[in-house]
């Protein structure tokens, strides 16, 4: 391998997440930052596996910086939302940042399901039974959609 060539060590971090070594990955993600500090997909990539270790501070840098390098980077905004919902309680910020991503990807399935979860954990039924059945629209087969409307329409009508 080129030790200069930044998109190989990224696409090997990309195969050593895969398998969930993200050790290897980490390393190689630092690596294709040292060639080409700018390569925009590089601290998405090891935010995700900074995640999947569970160092969410660190992973929340990386996709801070992805979405300065890339403001319209809607994946870097469903993960970061992901932490602000799962590990942070923060439901605001959560939504927020699905919203965004939203925005950005009209069609973000997840997005939308996400967005919808975070609407249940604050009560909002209404909201949450909306992003499930516009998740629903976008992708009719979606399991989790169908699983979390069903859940908040049964709480709703408690």
């Amino acid at each position: 391998m080129d030790s200069k060539d930044a998109s190989a060590y990224n696409n090997r971090g990309l195969a050593y997440n895969t398998k969930k070594d993200c050790e290897n990955a980490i390393a190689d993600f630092n690596k294709t930052i040292e060639i080409n500090v700018k390569y925009t997909d590089v601290d998405y990539n090891r935010g995700l596996a900074f995640n999947s270790k569970k160092d969410y501070e660190r992973a929340l840098l990386d996709f801070n910086k992805a979405i300065e390098l890339n403001p319209e980077y809607a994946a870097a905004y469903l993960n970061r939302g992901d932490i602000y919902y799962n590990v942070k309680k923060d439901y605001d910020r959560a939504i927020s940042d699905y919203c965004k991503a939203i925005e950005i990807s009209p069609v973000f399935v997840a997005a939308y399901n996400n967005r919808g979860n975070a609407y249940e954990n604050k009560g909002n039924y209404d909201r949450a039974i909306s992003d499930f059945r516009k998740a629903l629209q976008i992708s009719p087969n979606d399991e989790a959609a169908k699983s979390s409307l069903t859940r908040v329409l049964s709480k709703k009508n408690q």
